[in-house]
């Protein structure tokens, strides 16, 4: 959850590293795994997807357990995201 809010502030890899304890290669593999779970593209859609979360002030869900994930429904339009996002987030405590 704090890769995924440092990457929406802008941070680099080394700066996210830094910030918390990690090597910049951890880092790298964190934000792959976010890519991935959440459906989107790479990189630059995971920036602009936190930066719109942090402004919004949406509620960051929990992450997925892989019970959720075997029952999610494949995103196939990263504009699906909030919506699944939303839908897992009113789902957890």
């Amino acid at each position: 959850m704090d890769v995924f809010l440092l990457i929406g502030r802008g941070s680099s890899n080394c700066e996210i590293g830094g910030l918390l304890a990690i090597s910049p290669k951890t880092v790298e593999t964190h934000i792959a795994s976010l890519v991935a779970k959440i459906g989107l593209a790479g990189r630059r859609e995971l920036v602009a997807f936190a930066a719109r979360a942090s402004r919004s002030g949406d509620q960051v869900p929990a992450p997925a357990t892989p019970a959720d994930m075997a029952k999610a429904p494949e995103v196939a339009d990263p504009s699906d995201v909030a919506l699944r996002l939303a839908t897992t987030s009113s789902a957890s405590p």
